[in-house]
């Protein structure tokens, strides 16, 4: 394999490791939002989020320069050590909480499932254990993980959409009214919020390319369909009400003399998908810390970072209900914040230094004539 394929698949293990960490909150935490919010037209959320997230994954590779590896050391160019070393801790802080509260409704979902709601640290503890495993890797090896789970989940996903689709009834998928548009909007925000957490996919070590595969279309169009088997199998109120859509909605698919529940299948995708941007999220930020000392980057910092989201998960995080509500709140806000506003900064600052270089040596040419000419 030459060097620009290595490139390319690098690119798309990155892009499949985000597809798959933002699995879960785009279809356990979004579904009912968007249907308590915008009735039957919630479903157009996320197709109307997406226009908006594609753009956003072509930001790096208008930041990035091909010399760096990742986004991390073109904030350090950028910004100078003391603005990257704010930066860095900033996301470093953001991704422990962000951890702490996946952990904590992961664990609900499987404790929910076992009726043993008062062991939250039987999920948490493990959960941590294996995310801290899979960061502690070198970076390549903590994203390729991610995308090898991505196809896995991916192909779990196919079967569960198959099964799904035979109860979809047109009905409770319309009428999509004008006055609906506003509210599938703010939707539309909060499913870009929960995307934006992707952003730290970026911090790993890979090269840019400008060339996209098929696969991406396929990975979101998936997501979509996802959300139009809630909407149309259980309706938009039952979506609203139910306190996971996701799992109640498997609960009763399945092909008579075959396959009686996907419940199974839909809990070991959403653990799989919290695990990758666990894993994600922890070995970005010791990315980070490496970036801002050298002895920092070791593996013994992911174990760190994870033990502190545990701590954070079975404290800050012990109510169910304030996971759920960070979840809908803070988390979309402050992704929104640091995985679109930061880069776009960045872009601008690296747009302004191309065009003052290309301006610089546009001026040397000049003075290079002037002198020539009067010579």
């Amino acid at each position: 394999m030459d060097d620009m394929e290595e490139r390319r698949t690098s690119e798309r293990a990155v892009w499949s490791a985000v597809w798959v960490a933002v699995l879960t909150p785009l279809t356990r935490l979004l579904p009912g939002a968007a249907a308590g919010a915008a009735g039957a037209a919630g479903w157009l959320a996320l197709p109307l989020a997406l226009p908006a997230a594609m753009a956003l994954t072509a930001l790096p590779d208008r930041i990035v320069r091909r010399d760096e590896e990742g986004l991390a050391p073109a904030v350090l160019r950028l910004l100078g050590r003391p603005g990257a070393a704010a930066v860095y801790t900033i996301y470093i802080m953001w991704a422990a909480v962000l951890v702490a509260a996946r952990f904590r409704l992961s664990g609900e979902y499987f404790l929910a499932a076992v009726g043993h709601r008062d062991r939250l640290w039987v999920t948490v503890l493990p959960a941590a254990a294996i995310a801290a495993w899979l960061a502690a890797k070198k970076g390549g090896a903590t994203v390729r993980a991610g995308a090898l789970m991505a196809r896995v989940v991916g192909t779990g996903l196919i079967v569960w959409i198959a099964l799904a689709a035979f109860r979809v009834r047109t009905e409770r998928l319309l009428p999509v009214r004008a006055e609906d548009l506003p509210s599938v909007a703010k939707g539309a925000v909060l499913a870009l919020g929960l995307m934006c957490a992707g952003v730290y996919g970026t911090f790993f070590g890979w090269r840019p390319t400008r060339r996209r595969s098929a696969g991406g279309a396929i990975r979101w169009a998936s997501l979509i369909l996802t959300q139009v088997c809630l909407f149309g199998g259980l309706g938009a109120e039952l979506t609203a009400r139910a306190e996971d859509p996701f799992i109640t909605l498997s609960r009763s698919v399945g092909v008579d003399g075959a396959i009686r529940r996907v419940e199974s299948l839909a809990a070991a995708m959403g653990l799989l998908g919290d695990l990758v941007m666990a894993a994600l999220l922890l070995g970005a930020s010791r990315r980070l810390l490496g970036m801002l000392r050298p002895s920092w980057g070791g593996g013994k910092s992911a174990a760190i970072l994870a033990a502190a989201a545990a701590a954070l998960a079975l404290t800050l995080f012990r109510q169910e209900q304030s996971a759920r509500r960070f979840g809908l709140g803070a988390a979309p806000v402050g992704n929104l914040i640091l995985g679109l506003v930061v880069p776009v900064g960045l872009y601008l600052l690296e747009r302004g230094k191309r065009k003052g270089i290309s301006c610089g040596e546009e001026t040397a040419r000049s003075a290079d004539i002037v002198t020539r000419s009067g010579e």
